[in-house]
């Protein structure tokens, strides 16, 4: 009984005519439908420019200027192919290893059959031109260990429209890190000394 006397009280809160519910309501739908159409026109305008900053990104002319040259798409994959793990340049992925933040790990064959680990990027995922460039600069320190005893060797780089992969050397079946707490003194006596760092 309270709050019907405060609607009487405070005729501006509410207006008890029904005619008048009714016009507003039809107003607040208009006003609905017209956020509706403004929305969808932003949405797709959005949509465009997220595509065109995609486009730009992996450029030719920004992948050479960053050094990534090989991130350009190769030839494509048949269907039927793709399907079955290849992913280009005699590379075939076979099982999921792992992953994070933005890569996913396979253990794959090369051409000869050999294996070798697929570290997959998906492009989407690398939305900055300082994202790419980490992308790079990892590309450079994977090809300047290539030769060092005591370091993971990259084997190859492929990609496609949708994804850059690095083929490495597979390191047994286990990562990096249960290796090493499985065999520390073999990966201490890997690993370069203070001395051979400076």
């Amino acid at each position: 009984m309270a709050a019907t006397n405060g609607l009487a009280e405070n005729p501006g809160l509410l207006p008890e005519d029904p005619a008048l519910l009714r016009a507003r309501l039809d107003e607040v739908e208009a006003l609905y439908a017209q956020v509706q159409v403004q929305f969808r026109e932003l949405r797709t305008w959005y949509d465009k420019l997220k595509r065109q900053h995609r486009e730009l990104l992996w450029s030719d002319v920004v992948l050479e200027r960053v050094g990534l040259s090989e991130a350009a798409p190769g030839p494509a994959i048949a269907d039927a192919d793709r399907a079955n793990g290849h992913i280009g340049g005699g590379f075939v992925l076979r099982y999921h290893v792992g992953g994070g933040a933005f890569a996913t790990v396979f253990s794959g064959t090369d051409a000869d059959g050999r294996p070798c680990a697929v570290k997959r990027i998906p492009k989407y995922k690398i939305r900055t031109l300082d994202s790419l460039n980490n992308v790079a600069g990892e590309l450079h320190a994977l090809r300047a260990a290539v030769g060092c005893p005591n370091l993971v060797w990259v084997r190859g780089v492929v990609a496609s429209e949708t994804y850059l992969s690095f083929v490495m050397e597979l390191f047994g079946t286990s990562n990096l890190q249960e290796a090493g707490a499985a065999r520390p003194r073999d990966v201490r006596r890997a690993a370069p000394s203070s001395a051979q760092i400076n």
